[in-house]
């Protein structure tokens, strides 16, 4: 979470000589971005202290209550292992707010070297007809999925669905594509649809077998088959997350869940 404040510390500093190359128009987008963001991850930090707080006083309950019953133990253990998966799902939602920035810092440098370039392609734009200028692109890929990020983040889940699943259909093949469907299995999985969850996380692995979400979508397909009541299944993906992706902080949450489980 350090790493994420920092870089967005250092962002903005480095953003602002570029914004004088910038069009107001790309001022006020800027600022209202940056805004945007900064609302966002104080949210996510608060909600994440509250999260910790709350670990913190469940754990010293079990060992405060060490003579309670079996069932007030388990109750506990539950609440705790939710309070883990929102821990895990707030930490994925500030990384990809952390991804966002850096894209936001790229996306000005890439204006204010290309200004003079976009001035030349203007003049020769002049010199010819109207039918012979190619139509710009309809979607910017860039904008398709911060939208839809945006309202992941607000809990618009159906307008989130909808935009990364066009997201998907039109840039299957971009830098943020195993993204975009692991946040359609968190989607079904917030609303409980967790046989539709397990099939996209599944998909994530299937698809971008590379890509840096495979950990995070193999530990929620253990948490989809925990919920449908496959333990064998959830178990073996839990050993696999373990095994495979040791380094990982999905690792440490899938020790905790076998550890549950066999305990």
């Amino acid at each position: 979470m350090k790493r994420i404040v920092t870089t967005m510390a250092a962002a903005v500093l480095l953003c602002l000589p570029l914004l004088r190359c910038a069009s107001r128009a790309e001022i006020v987008q800027f600022q209202t971005d940056m805004q945007d963001m900064r609302l966002m991850l104080r949210d996510l930090q608060t909600e994440n202290r509250a999260i910790a707080v709350k670990l913190r006083e469940l754990q010293a309950s079990i060992e405060t209550f060490q003579t309670s019953s079996d069932r007030n133990k388990a109750d506990i253990m539950a609440e705790m292992s939710s309070l883990r998966e929102r821990n895990q799902y707030l930490l994925n939602l500030l990384s990809d707010t952390g991804d966002r920035m850096s894209r936001l810092v790229n996306t000005l440098q890439e204006r204010a070297s290309s200004q003079s370039a976009v001035i030349d392609s203007l003049m020769t734009a002049r010199s010819q007809t109207a039918d012979s200028l190619a139509p710009p692109p309809d979607l910017d890929p860039q904008e398709l999925y911060d939208s839809a990020y945006l309202d992941l983040s607000s809990q618009n889940y159906d307008l989130a669905e909808a935009g990364f699943r066009k997201y998907l259909d039109t840039f299957p093949e971009s830098e943020y594509a195993d993204n975009a469907l692991y946040w359609l299995g968190e989607i079904a999985y917030a609303q409980k649809d967790y046989r539709k969850a397990a099939a996209l996380f599944t998909q994530v692995e299937e698809d971008y077998p590379d890509g840096e979400k495979v950990p995070a979508a193999l530990l929620k397909l253990g948490y989809c088959h925990l919920n449908l009541n496959n333990r064998r299944e959830a178990v073996r993906i839990f050993t696999r997350v373990v095994d495979e992706y040791a380094d990982a902080p999905e690792a440490n949450l899938a020790r905790q869940r076998l550890s549950e489980i066999e305990g």
